[in-house]
């Protein structure tokens, strides 16, 4: 089933502490719709990917999730669980998310810049639950 990602919803919804050796995992929510805007109902396998071009290119670190629940739309995920994030990803001035479903085409386009800062500012937030209000 062809999917959309209406959202790359609260710029990671970060659940980690940056370090200037090893970043440790986070937590990543979104929201995904299909082809006609309708929210899934589904388990969904992820290929989540970060890239330091809008473009794409090759990806400086990608994850493959497994059996993912997507209930109206919503999905959460632990990224950097199964595969580390490397040293010094996050210390770069930008970074963009890319996503596929299901083995599907890179969602397009290929996602939006997160910031340096909004990375360190994460690392205050380690433990807590960040919520967006302007989130869908």
């Amino acid at each position: 089933m062809p999917h959309n990602l209406s959202r790359f919803v609260c710029a990671f919804a970060l659940l980690f502490a940056a370090s200037s050796a090893q970043a440790r995992p986070m937590v990543y929510d979104g929201y995904l719709t299909d082809l006609n805007d309708q929210p899934v109902e589904a388990v969904v396998n992820l290929r989540v990917a970060l890239y330091g071009e809008q473009l794409g290119g090759d990806p400086l670190w990608e994850e493959l999730l497994s059996e993912i629940s997507v209930r109206n739309g919503v999905f959460s995920a632990a990224l950097g669980t199964i595969t580390p994030f490397p040293a010094g990803l996050f210390a770069r001035r930008d970074l963009y998310l890319g996503l596929s479903v299901d083995g599907g085409e890179s969602l397009s386009p290929v996602g939006f810049p997160i910031s340096a800062t909004l990375t360190l500012n994460a690392m205050w937030v380690a433990n807590s639950t960040v919520s967006c209000s302007w989130a869908r």
